[in-house]
C-alpha cells in the first residue's frame, strides 16, 4: 500500500528518517512544518505518521508544550483532516518503574516522577487514537542514531567522548534501558502503514534487551580512547525489559544492536566534527 503519506514532525530526528524510508519504499511525501498545519483542514493526508512531540516538562510553558505536541495537535488532526492510516509515536517510557511491558499491560503513573506529564499526555493520545479504527500506535524505546546536535543520551555522550575525551556518566554503571535504531523505528512504522489488516492497535518497537550505562561506556572508551567520569546521584530510573514479541511475530521485526552499533555511529560523529560541524 503506497501513495501519499504526510509526517508530522518530519524534520525531527525520528521523522527525517521517517521520510526517508517512507520515500525509499515510493511513497509521495509531504512534511508540513508547524506553521502550515491549519492549511491541512479538510485535506486528504493519505497515510499520516506523527512523529511531532515534545518532553521538557519542568516550567509551565514547557508542559503547555507537552500537551500541545504530544495531544492536542493529534486531536486537531484527527478531527480536521482525511486519512486513510494514522500511525501516533508513544514512547516506551510509560512502563517505567514497572515489570510487565506487555502492549496491554496497565500502566502506572509516578508520583514522584517529575516527568509524569510527558507519560499522560502519551497514553491521553493513545486513547484517542484507539477511538478510530484507522489509527495504530507505536511505542518506541530510546531512539539513537547519528544527530550531530540531539540533546539525547547517546548523541550526547558521543560528541563529549570525540570533541573533550572524556564522558560524564550521572549515572551509575549498573544503570540500563533498552536503546532501538532510528532506522529500525522507521522501518517498523513503514510496516506498520503497509499492512492490510494489523492485528494490533499498539506495538512496542525496541530492541528487547537492556545495556548498561557500563557497556556502553566500554564500547565507547574502545571507540575513542575517551575517560568516563562517573558522578552517580542515587536516582537511576527502573526500565523494564521491553516486550517485542508481538511485532516479532507479526512483522518480522529484527532490530539491531547499540552496542554493534556504537562503532559505525562514532565514526559518523568523528567525521562531522572534522568538518567543523560540532
Amino acid at each position: 500500500m503506497t501513495g501519499i503519506a504526510t509526517i508530522i514532525g518530519g524534520s525531527g530526528f525520528l521523522g527525517a528518517q521517517v521520510l526517508k524510508e517512507f520515500e525509499l519504499a515510493g511513497y509521495r511525501c509531504h512534511v508540513p512544518s508547524r506553521d502550515q498545519i491549519p492549511s491541512l483542514k479538510g485535506k486528504q493526508l493519505g497515510v499520516v505518521l506523527f512523529c511531532a512531540g515534545y518532553g521538557r516538562c519542568e516550567s509551565v510553558e514547557e508542559k503547555a508544550k507537552v500537551v500541545d505536541g504530544n495531544f492536542n495537535l493529534l486531536s486537531w488532526i484527527m478531527q480536521n483532516c482525511s486519512y486513510e492510516r494514522l500511525v501516533y509515536v508513544s514512547s516506551t517510557r510509560i512502563y517505567m518503574g514497572q515489570e510487565n511491558t506487555n502492549e496491554d499491560s496497565d500502566c502506572l503513573i509516578g508520583n514522584s516522577d517529575s516527568r509524569k506529564l510527558f507519560n499522560l499526555s502519551k497514553l491521553a493520545a493513545e486513547e484517542l487514537c484507539k477511538s478510530d479504527e484507522r489509527c495504530f500506535v507505536v511505542r518506541p524505546s530510546n531512539i539513537y542514531g547519528t544527530a550531530l546536535s540531539s540533546p539525547l543520551f547517546l548523541p550526547s555522550i558521543a560528541r563529549d567522548a570525540i570533541k573533550n575525551k572524556l564522558v560524564r556518566m550521572f549515572v551509575s554503571p549498573d544503570y540500563s534501558k533498552d536503546y532501538v535504531s532510528v532506522v529500525d523505528v522507521a522501518t517498523g512504522m513503514l510496516s506498520l502503514a503497509g499492512a492490510e489488516e494489523p492485528l494490533y492497535k499498539i506495538y512496542n518497537v525496541a530492541s528487547g534487551e537492556n545495556v548498561s550505562a557500563g557497556q556502553i561506556a566500554e564500547s565507547l572508551v574502545s571507540s575513542t580512547n575517551c575517560d568516563i567520569e562517573w558522578i552517580e546521584n542515587g536516582n537511576d530510573d527502573y526500565f523494564p525489559v521491553t516486550d517485542i514479541r508481538r511485532i516479532k511475530s507479526e512483522f518480522g521485526f529484527s532490530p539491531s544492536s547499540v552496542l554493534d552499533d556504537i562503532d559505525s555511529m562514532v565514526q559518523s560523529f568523528h567525521s562531522a566534527y572534522e568538518r567543523g560541524e560540532f
